[in-house]
């Protein structure tokens, strides 16, 4: 009876492996990119700072920027700057999965709270994304809008 027993119990569990969803099997294979030398290309949509200048913000706004960087990750929250949460600084969901980027994060900074969101589309060699972040500062809120085109364009430079 003891070994019937625990044969059944095996059994279950065995049925319980196999008929139990791993969502993040799909996610974890497609949310991967090309290593190598990408650019990025961004623009200011928005942005006010309280900290800055206002000719250094208006500066900003109206200079786009281009650069160019080797990626020895393959991770896809590693290029977006996301990153593992290990302090438990950040909360909030991270989707992404299928070509599409949905993240809204709320943070403890060492300026305040601050709320990150990310939406955008990405393949292996490219990531397109509009990122809004909003922190509190001791002078007021700053908020930034920015548009981003990022791009496998080769083998990382020597």
């Amino acid at each position: 009876m003891l070994i019937s027993h625990r044969r059944s119990k095996w059994m279950l569990v065995l049925i319980l492996l196999t008929a139990t969803p791993f969502p993040m099997q799909h996610s974890q294979a497609d949310d991967t990119i090309q290593q190598g030398q990408w650019r990025t290309k961004e623009e200011v949509l928005e942005m006010v700072n309280p900290l800055l200048d206002p000719e250094l913000v208006e500066k900003r706004k109206s200079t786009p920027i281009a650069v160019e960087f080797c990626v020895r990750s393959s991770s896809l929250q590693t290029l977006l700057g996301i990153g593992k949460e290990k302090l438990g600084l950040c909360n909030g969901p991270i989707e992404i999965g299928s070509g599409k980027i949905s993240i809204q994060r709320a943070c403890t900074t060492g300026l305040g709270k601050s709320a990150q969101k990310i939406e955008g589309t990405y393949t292996p060699v490219r990531v397109e994304r509009i990122r809004e972040d909003v922190t509190d500062t001791p002078k007021g809120q700053l908020h930034m809008k920015t548009k981003a085109m990022l791009e496998r364009i080769g083998e990382c430079k020597p």
